[in-house]
């Protein structure tokens, strides 16, 4: 019901009320007159109730049009608060649903489509439970079911979920329920908040801090039960120093006491002092005290003594303990009671010095063995003396390096039975530090020193006794012994190289006998470039004497490869005088080849990130050269179509536009080099390029050089850019034409077919390496001065060339074009000797051959005429190309609108968009490219026909225009007549 017709409804309501109390009114007034008529006084009556069932019934209906207000005015805030509560729903930061009894989805908002990174759509179709990773759904259904029974009207509990991507996330969710008059469950309201990195966190804090309380507990462990007696500077000035309890213990201090001797209330121990040297020392030389100045004491004694004469002897270290910055916070320091021990050692220093004189004196070395790890404990200098160690050499080692012939069950047996017998003695080899072995008398003795049970060793160099005795070939039996279980190959040569013994492990390293190279000199079996370095560390072996490391050097396997070892060696003279090198020789092999892989590897990336950036930067340099070429030639070209004939200045700007046309040559090459040249690839056969070409070829040949061409009779096609090719050749062939000079010689072009392997196709000069397969090649060869190492290894690098005269672009525009192509660079030469290059390119499976485009063939559309009027918007941000590709409209017969950048061309495009025929864009422009204006004059004018321009090939911006391209393409730099082929194209 609307407003108005309630209006007209209560008006009518109050109308009748209003007559009801005036004829009650005038009802009452009659009666009070006539007192005598009854019926007066009953129709008064009558009136009274009717006005008060009036007056009544204006209270009602006023009452229901103020209900009826706030009826409306409830309901436009019901609305609001809807309104507000959608915002409140949609804007929250945690996710919030609604979910029906039945575990789907009423509503949910964009928090928690996020979260699960679900939408709307997919959502809906799901339920929670799909949502829910399967180990937490048995709780979080428990709780819905108590829910839905009405035992709870709320939970809350944290569990996992499944995202769509897969993985699992931690939410607390907070669920609480609306329901019906009759209680049943309506829909549940569900608050939900991502806590998988909160959780993460948690954990990580959790288990950070039960390991710190672990080590906390282990410490307090440790400082408890160490017998050391520790202290600890809780501040930096040294006034309270706590202690473990052998601290309190040792210095009879109350655990908790206060340790330093300079706290503030004078409360630190006073019972004793601390003397070092036997001088009392104060606090602030003690070393905690020293230590918290930051200095690091270590093996620090001082005395005790306490105020009953008792002396106690301490030592030990103290460190400063510093904080994240590395400022002194505190510091620690830990002594040992060595008291007893110094007693000990006074009451045994006089015997110990005794059996000190009869040890070190021997003559004869005397070792004292571990028999369980059979490490050296103890040892006089005649056995570090009699084999060539000092002290501390002779320390790090074990029996098995004095006695490298016995193998370590047998010292183990004899050390098990040493035990049972208590004593032995047996002739063995040791090997002095230089390698030199050395005949011993060992004499065994288990004995006990100082409850450590130990094998005493004395041993008695017989080394010239069994000289004397003719003990040669023992000797050498026992090398045999040795050396034979060595993988490494061990050998003996004479002073002059020759080899008197060789291990037989030789025969696994190089796969044959080494009988077959003993009496032979070393040198021939190294590789030729590394016998001077060989025979230069022979010599200074020995001649010094000194042992040494051999530089690497190769000796050729059966197989014909080559295998890297180094040697380790000394010099030694034999029984019958006789100087000799023994060394051993470690294949290397495996570590010099993953060595050399490495070095390689980076020598191709420094290489390649080389070339990219050369490659960019001619690429760079061609398109601006080309932009300068533009608009040379095209004046030139202007300039020489008005002037007559008979002009003198012709002959002068035609020779000017020849040098524009070398120049624009030149950026072809270097785009060729980047990888952006102009490439139309066809089915082509090579002879045919040759043929075709052969007098061009020749051309370039001087009269001193002889030119032969030699092609296959029938070649399988190749996918090549015609052009691109006959530019390789040609390259090559000024290669080889310039490598002759002045002198005479032979250049030769041969073409044919080849089968290519893994072992050929890494031969190829190029880092990109194609798949093996069936190659299509062409081959250049000079007789010419060849090229050396350095040449070679610099060969494709622009602007690189070892003539007066070259530009060193034509090697690397071959590489760009071969490159492109996927093809292969295979080169041999050498100095003096000549040079080899040969191109593969992949030959593919066709019996029909496309033909070839000749080089000076007329550009397509050329022959067409179209009405040479209307209006052409010439866009680019260079003012000369601009104002010449004007021109050249104008001469046309067009009219030409020219505009500096994209923005200025749209807008220009927009007021003349019917009147403008067709637009000559550039492609590179500041602040509004090509390809975006290309793209937003499509949306102006979808058949809008466009010439893109560009000192960049066709195919380098191709892949720009996936879709929609332009009509046509025109190259920096142009001319009149291209520039009109390409119109007449545009137009027709």
């Amino acid at each position: 019901m609307t407003n108005k017709v309630l209006a007209t409804i209560m008006a009518g309501i109050l109308g009748f009320n209003l007559v009801i109390i005036g004829l009650s009114w005038w009802s009452l007034a009659k009666s009070r007159q006539d007192f005598l008529a009854e019926w007066h006084a009953e129709i008064a009556n009558t009136c009274i109730f009717l006005g008060l069932f009036a007056f009544t019934s204006i209270i009602a209906g006023w009452v229901a049009f103020l209900g009826w207000k706030r009826n409306i005015a409830a309901k436009a805030s019901l609305r609001a608060n809807d309104e507000r509560m959608r915002l409140f729903f949609e804007r929250q930061i945690v996710g919030m649903a609604i979910s029906n009894p039945d575990k789907t989805w009423n509503m949910v908002n964009d928090k928690w489509c996020r979260i699960f990174g679900y939408d709307w759509d997919e959502l809906k179709k799901m339920t929670w439970e799909e949502l829910s990773y399967p180990d937490d759904l048995h709780e979080n259904i428990e709780k819905f079911d108590q829910l839905v029974a009405g035992t709870i009207d709320d939970y809350s509990l944290t569990k996992r979920f499944v995202r769509k991507d897969g993985s699992i996330i931690v939410a607390e969710l907070s669920v609480g329920c609306v329901r019906n008059e009759d209680g049943t469950l309506n829909c549940l309201l569900t608050l939900m908040v991502d806590v998988t990195e909160r959780k993460r966190f948690e954990d990580s804090l959790r288990e950070s801090e039960a390991r710190e309380k672990e080590r906390a507990n282990e410490l307090d462990a440790i400082m408890a039960s160490v017998p050391a007696l520790i202290l600890i500077a809780q501040d930096t000035d040294g006034r309270l120093i706590t202690g473990n309890r052998s601290a309190c213990e040792l210095l009879r201090i109350p655990m908790g006491g206060n340790f330093s001797k300079r706290a503030a209330d004078d409360s630190g121990p006073n019972h004793y002092v601390i003397l070092h040297d036997g001088v009392e020392m104060p606090p602030r030389e003690l070393p905690l005290h020293r230590a918290l100045r930051g200095e690091y004491i270590q093996e620090y004694q001082q005395e005790i003594l306490f105020g009953d004469g008792t002396r106690v002897t301490l030592l030990g270290n103290a460190i400063p303990l510093k904080d994240g910055q590395g400022s002194v916070r505190g510091a620690v320091a830990a002594f040992l009671d060595v008291t007893t021990h110094i007693r000990t050692s006074e009451a045994l220093r006089e015997s110990e010095e005794r059996y000190r004189v009869l040890f070190e004196q021997s003559p004869d070395g005397i070792v004292l063995v571990d028999p369980n790890t059979f490490e050296l404990h103890h040892f006089n200098d005649a056995a570090c003396r009699d084999l060539g160690y000092t002290r501390e050499e002779f320390a790090r080692l074990t029996i098995q390096d004095l006695d490298p012939l016995e193998e370590l069950p047998m010292i183990q047996e004899r050390a098990r039975s040493l035990i049972e017998t208590g004593t032995a003695a047996f002739e063995t080899i040791h090997v002095t530090k230089q390698g030199e072995p050395r005949n011993v008398e060992v004499h065994l003795q288990y004995v006990t020193i100082s409850g450590r049970s130990l094998i005493s060793s004395i041993y008695h160099d017989i080394t010239g006794r069994k000289r004397s005795e003719a003990a040669l070939k023992a000797s050498e039996e026992k090398f045999r012994t040795f050396v034979e279980s060595s993988f490494d190959v061990i050998f003996v040569l004479n002073a002059e190289g020759v080899l008197q013994f060789v291990s037989p492990s030789w025969e696994k390293h190089f796969g044959y006998p080494a009988g077959n190279v003993i009496g032979h000199n070393f040198k021939p079996l190294v590789h030729p470039d590394d016998a001077p370095l060989c025979t230069e560390y022979f010599i200074k072996v020995l001649t010094s004497g000194v042992s040494g490391t051999s530089p690497p050097y190769r000796i050729r396997h059966v197989d014909g490869s080559w295998r890297t070892f180094t040697a380790n060696g000394t010099s030694y003279v034999d029984n019958n005088g006789t100087l000799l090198y023994i060394g051993v020789g470690r294949d290397i092999s495996d570590q010099k080849r993953a060595e050399d892989e490495r070095v390689e590897l980076e020598r191709k990336l420094l290489h390649a990130q080389k070339l990219e950036s050369l490659g960019v930067l001619a690429g760079g340099i061609a398109h601006d050269f080309n932009n300068l070429l533009t608009a040379i030639l095209g004046n030139l070209d202007l300039a020489l179509m008005r002037l007559p004939q008979s002009s003198p200045v012709r002959t002068n700007i035609e020779q000017s536009m020849l040098a524009s046309r070398r120049a624009s040559d030149l950026t072809r090459q270097m785009l060729a080099y980047s990888g952006k040249g102009l490439f139309e690839l066809k089915e082509i056969d090579l002879n045919e390029i040759v043929r075709d070409n052969i007098d061009l070829f020749k051309a370039v040949v001087p009269r001193n050089v002889s030119f032969a061409a030699d092609a296959e009779s029938a070649l399988p096609p190749i996918m090549a850019d015609p052009g691109q090719i006959q530019q390789v050749v040609m390259n090559l062939i000024t290669n080889a034409v310039e490598a002759l000079g002045a002198s005479k010689g032979v250049v030769v072009l041969t073409t044919g077919v080849m089968t290519c392997d893994d072992r050929c196709i890494r031969k190829s000069l190029l880092e990109e390496k194609p798949p093996p397969g069936k190659y299509v090649f062409i081959e250049v060869s000079d007789n010419g001065c060849g090229m050396d190492v350095e040449t070679q290894r610099r060969l494709f690098e622009p602007f690189f060339t070892t003539k007066f005269t070259g530009r060193g672009l034509g090697m690397a525009a071959t590489q760009g074009i071969v490159r492109t192509h996927l093809g292969i660079i295979l080169l041999e030469s050498s100095v003096g000797e000549g040079t080899t290059f040969r191109i593969l390119l992949p030959a593919i499976e066709s019996s029909i051959t496309q033909p070839v485009v000749a080089i000076d063939s007329p550009l397509p559309g050329a022959g067409h005429s179209v009405e040479h009027k209307g209006k052409i918007l010439v866009v680019d941000d260079e003012e000369s190309v601009r104002a010449l590709a004007a021109e050249y409209v104008r001469h046309f017969g067009f009219e030409a609108i020219e505009a500096g950048d994209g923005i200025e061309a749209l807008e220009l495009y927009r007021r003349h968009a019917d009147g403008i025929d067709l637009v000559i864009l550039d492609l590179a422009m500041p602040n509004m490219d090509g390809v975006s204006a290309f793209f937003e004059l499509k949306k102006i004018r979808p058949d809008v026909r466009v010439i893109l321009s560009s000192g960049y090939s066709e195919q380098a911006v191709a892949e720009q225009f996936k879709q929609e391209k332009p009509v046509c393409f025109i190259q920096k730099p142009f001319q009149l007549k291209e520039l009109e082929a390409k119109i007449t194209i545009a137009m027709s």
